[in-house]
C-alpha cells in the first residue's frame, strides 16, 4: 500500500504546483526534479529498493539503519539491484538523522517512512519536524498489546500520552491514539496533520498523514482531540472534545474549552460506572478524496498485475470509504446482542432498523460485524428491547445486577421499524474482509524448525524484479530477511 500512496502523493503534489496551491520555489523545484524519501529504519533496504524501482518521480531515497550489519545488507542490496544512482545507504540513529534534516527547509524530506518493530513513539517528534511542508508521513506501529489493550495503560500513556479502553473497537481506538499522538507532537512546531488513510491490518496499524505548516490551524487542533467515556457494564461509549471553536465576526474565532462530562456518575442504561480513555483523534481518519483516488488507481488497467495484494488493498480501502467519517469508534453487533443475551440479529435487519429511523450506519474496516452509526446509544438499546419482545431472552437465567437484564426490563422509548431495506448492508462485488495468508503472527507451528547458525551466511542478497511479485504488502518485505540466496546465476 505504501508504494501506491507515495505514487498518489507525487501526483497530488504536481497538481498542487500546477494549480498554484504550492507556490514556493522549493516545492516547484522538488516537484520538477522528483521527491526525496527517507526510510528511517530500513533493515535490509528492500523497501527502499522497491521505492526506487517501482515509483516514478523519485529523486532520492535514504535507507537508514542504526545497526552496522543492517547497513552492510543495505549496501549489498542496493548494488545487487543497481539502484545506487537513487538510493543512498546511511548508518545512523533515525531520530538524529531526522533532526539533522529538520531545520533547513531545503533538506527536509518529501516522504518520511517510519516502520519499526514495535512502537514508533520515540521517532514521532523528529519525524514531524523532518517532513517538508505538505509532505507525507507514513507511520507503522506493531505494539497493539499497548495501543489496543487495557492491560498496559501505564505503557500506553508513557509512549503515546493516552489511555486505551477494552472494547470491540480497540483497534480503531489504537489508530486514533496514534493520530492524536502525532498531532500532539506536530502542534509544538506550529504544524498540523491531515490523515489521508489510517488502517488496521492483521497485526499492525499504519497511518498516512500530510504535515502542514499552519499557525491558524494549530489553534484549532485541540478541537480534533477528545476523551472517551465507556460504561463498564453495557460498554456504551461517548466521545467528548477537549474544546470548541466559536466563530466570531467575519474571520475571527473564539477558542473555548468544552463543558462536561457528557455522562453522569453512573450509566443511564445499566447503572454501572464509567471508565475514561484517551485523549484520541475524534475527527475523520481518512481523506475521502484520497480514498477515491486510491480506489480509482486500483481499478485502472494493469493494477491487478502491479500489486500482488491488489484484492486486499481494494477491500480495505472500499470499506474505509464507506465508513462514516464523523463517527468515532463503533459497536460489534455480536457484542450488543451478547450483552442482553438475545439471539443474534442479522446485520441487514439491524441496519434497516437504524435507517428506517433516519440514522446513518456503516461498517468499519477494523471488524466485519461492526456497527458505526450516528444514532444515540439509547436507540441502539431500544432496537434490542423491541427485538426482545419478538424473540424474548431468558431473563430468569440472568442475575439481578446483570447489565443486560437491567436494560431489557426497561420499556422501549421508541417503537422500532424492522422493515427490510434494499439499501441496508448491500452486497459488494469487492471482497472486503480478506484474511492474512498463512494466518499471521500467533499461528500455531506445525513442526519444529531448526536453524544451523554455524552454516548461516550473512548479507546474502535478494533481487527485486518489477512485475514478479515485488509489490507484496510492505510488511511482507520486512518479514522476509535479505538472506535469500538469489545469485545472478540461479
Amino acid at each position: 500500500m505504501s508504494i501506491m500512496m507515495i505514487k498518489l502523493f507525487i501526483e497530488k503534489k504536481k497538481e498542487e504546483v500546477l494549480g498554484g496551491v504550492s507556490k514556493t520555489k522549493k516545492n516547484i523545484n522538488k516537484t520538477d526534479h522528483g521527491v526525496d524519501i527517507l526510510e528511517g529504519l530500513s533493515a535490509t533496504g528492500l523497501r527502499s529498493v522497491r521505492y526506487c524501482k517501482e515509483i516514478p518521480g523519485v529523486r532520492s531515497v535514504m535507507a537508514n539503519d542504526i545497526e552496522e550489519s543492517a547497513v552492510e545488507s543495505i549496501i549489498n542490496n542496493i548494488e545487487f539491484n543497481e539502484v545506487g544512482d537513487l538510493c543512498t545507504p546511511n548508518h545512523g540513529d533515525a531520530s538524529m538523522v531526522m533532526m539533522q534534516h529538520s531545520r533547513d527547509d531545503q533538506s527536509r524530506f518529501d516522504v518520511v517512512d517510519i516502520d519499526p518493530y514495535g512502537s514508533a513513539s520515540i521517532f514521532l517528534d523528529s519525524a514531524v519536524q523532518s517532513v517538508d511542508n505538505g509532505g507525507l508521513l507514513c507511520v507503522t506501529c506493531t505494539d497493539l498489546s499497548v495501543l489496543c489493550s487495557h492491560a498496559h495503560p501505564e505503557q500506553c500513556y508513557a509512549k503515546y500520552g493516552a489511555l486505551p479502553l477494552q472494547s470491540k473497537s480497540c483497534h480503531e481506538m489504537g489508530l486514533r491514539i496514534l493520530l492524536g499522538s502525532i498531532q500532539s507532537h506536530a502542534i509544538r512546531y506550529k504544524r498540523v496533520i491531515e490523515p489521508l488513510v489510517s488502517v488496521y491490518v492483521d497485526y499492525y496499524i499504519r497511518v498516512f498523514v500530510r504535515v502542514r505548516d499552519s499557525p491558524l490551524l494549530t489553534k484549532k487542533a485541540y478541537s480534533n482531540i477528545g476523551h472517551v467515556f465507556q460504561c463498564n457494564g453495557c460498554k456504551s461509549h461517548y466521545t467528548h472534545p477537549l474544546g470548541e471553536i466559536e466563530p466570531r465576526g467575519k474571520n475571527g474565532m473564539k477558542c473555548k474549552t468544552s463543558n462536561g462530562p457528557p455522562v453522569s456518575n453512573v450509566c443511564e442504561f445499566c447503572g454501572s460506572n464509567h471508565k475514561i480513555g484517551g485523549p484520541i483523534w475524534i475527527n475523520s481518519m481518512h481523506n475521502q478524496e484520497w480514498l477515491d483516488r486510491a480506489i480509482s488507481h486500483l481499478n485502472e488497467e494493469g493494477a491487478t498485475e502491479a500489486y500482488a495484494t491488489h484484492k486486499r488493498m481494494l477491500g480495505i480501502l472500499t470499506v474505509a470509504k464507506e465508513e462514516l467519517p464523523d463517527v468515532p469508534l463503533f459497536y460489534s453487533l455480536a457484542s450488543l446482542t451478547s450483552t442482553v443475551k438475545l439471539q443474534p440479529i442479522k446485520m441487514k435487519i439491524f441496519q434497516s432498523a437504524l435507517m428506517n429511523a433516519g440514522y446513518r450506519v456503516s461498517l468499519s474496516h477494523c471488524q466485519a460485524n461492526s456497527i458505526k452509526t450516528d444514532a444515540p446509544n439509547g436507540f441502539l438499546w431500544d432496537i434490542l428491547r423491541n427485538w426482545h419482545k419478538q424473540y424474548p431472552a431468558k431473563l430468569e437465567k440472568m442475575s439481578d445486577g446483570n447489565p443486560g437484564k437491567i436494560i431489557l426490563l426497561q420499556e422501549p422509548v421508541i417503537d422500532v421499524d424492522f422493515s427490510i431495506r434494499e439499501d441496508a448492508h448491500k452486497k459488494s462485488t469487492v471482497a472486503r474482509f480478506l484474511q492474512i495468508p498463512g494466518g499471521g503472527p500467533g499461528t500455531r507451528a506445525t513442526g519444529k524448525r531448526k536453524r544451523n547458525v554455524s552454516n548461516s551466511t550473512p548479507n546474502k542478497l535478494r533481487k527485486i524484479d518489477i512485475g514478479q511479485g515485488s509489490n507484496q504488502e510492505n510488511k511482507d518485505d520486512q518479514n522476509i530477511e535479505a538472506s535469500e540466496n538469489m545469485n545472478a546465476g540461479n
